[in-house]
């Protein structure tokens, strides 16, 4: 409350003692006060009935504010979870297979997953080695565009443009000294905007392929290069959309422009979805889809740079689980729910 109660009994008190004096007008002369000082009281009277006023309507702005913050950590309204079907994606191969994520329209949510889906691998995934048959965790790289998460994770692009520069275009292994460690285990690298495209990708594939097991790109949709490119490099291509005219559009302009083998690894992923959401009726058909619901958790999670992904009770989290179990069954299986970054 931010009014106590004992402050609210002294203005009332107050404002009784000043009501009272104002009555003192009808006593007879002898016991009246002097003119004076009911002038003054009766300015203390509209004072303390202001105060008082000004009391009562911070008390209930206050108990406003404290019952309807939203808290992030709650879990989403039941009409918020629609029924989702199982996801479908192709099965990338490869020693460091690449998966691209690019946006239908802006803020369609690629950054977040893209994010995830790395951390993900890093903390889940299990890939077998040749030498005993056993296992080790996978060592995934994320390339983000510069952005909102890009900053909540304190990544520039600068290291990677100076690199650039030095180095006429040209990407050698050198570029691994240039990541950012997460806590999960999975290296970030910031993309500079307008400066990677086709060419660079596939340079980047060739310096980084001994040294990791996923490459995760996340081509923004004002990136046109980046989008380009990881278009026509991508062993697996998800594009991301949310259910709006906007994305449907996007996504019909891909399938009229894509090569065949294009679209048969290319995942249309509708982001945000609600028990109350009609997909538009121009969307075009997919070989591989796949939903993710709307949670309260998921945008303030990108917002302070968490990784929802590991989040056990989190249904985007399920739902891209079986996502990353279908796009990269050779490499690494995805078990088990881990709730908290390793220490």
């Amino acid at each position: 409350m931010p009014v106590s109660g004992s402050a609210v009994g002294v203005l009332v008190t107050l404002l009784m003692v000043a009501l009272a004096v104002q009555a003192s007008r009808w006593l007879p002369a002898s016991v009246r006060f002097r003119p004076e000082v009911v002038t003054a009281l009766g300015a203390a009277t509209i004072a303390a009935a202001g105060i008082a006023a000004l009391a009562v309507v911070l008390a209930l702005a206050g108990i406003g504010a404290t019952t309807r913050l939203p808290d992030w950590r709650e879990e989403s309204a039941s009409e918020e979870e629609p029924l989702l079907p199982q996801p479908a994606a192709p099965r990338t191969r490869g020693r460091a297979p690449l998966v691209a994520f690019a946006d239908l329209e802006s803020s369609a949510g690629a950054s977040s997953l893209a994010f995830n889906l790395a951390v993900l691998v890093a903390v889940q995934g299990q890939v077998p080695t040749d030498e005993d048959g056993g296992t080790r965790r996978p060592r995934p790289l994320c390339l983000l565009s510069e952005g909102q998460l890009s900053e909540a994770l304190g990544l520039e692009s600068d290291p990677w443009r100076l690199n650039l520069d030095q180095h006429t275009g040209r990407i050698g292994e050198d570029l691994v000294d240039l990541t950012v460690r997460h806590p999960s285990g999975c290296e970030l690298l910031c993309v500079p905007r307008g400066r990677v495209a086709r060419h660079q990708l596939r340079l980047l594939r060739q310096a980084v392929d001994r040294h990791y097991d996923l490459v995760v790109v996340d081509s923004s949709a004002i990136d046109r290069d980046l989008r380009e490119g990881a278009e026509d490099t991508a062993d697996a291509l998800i594009a991301v959309g949310l259910v709006s005219p906007r994305s449907a559009e996007a996504a019909a302009g891909l399938v009229e422009s894509g090569r065949p083998s294009r679209l048969a690894t290319t995942v249309l992923l509708i982001n945000q979805m609600r028990a109350a959401d009609f997909l538009p009726d121009e969307l075009p058909n997919f070989q591989h889809v796949a939903m993710l619901p709307y949670e309260h958790v998921v945008p303030e999670a990108d917002r302070r740079g968490l990784p929802w992904s590991l989040m056990s009770d989190s249904e985007c989290g399920r739902v891209l689980r079986d996502l990353a179990a279908h796009l990269l069954p050779e490499a690494f299986t995805v078990t088990g729910d881990v709730s908290a970054l390793p220490g």
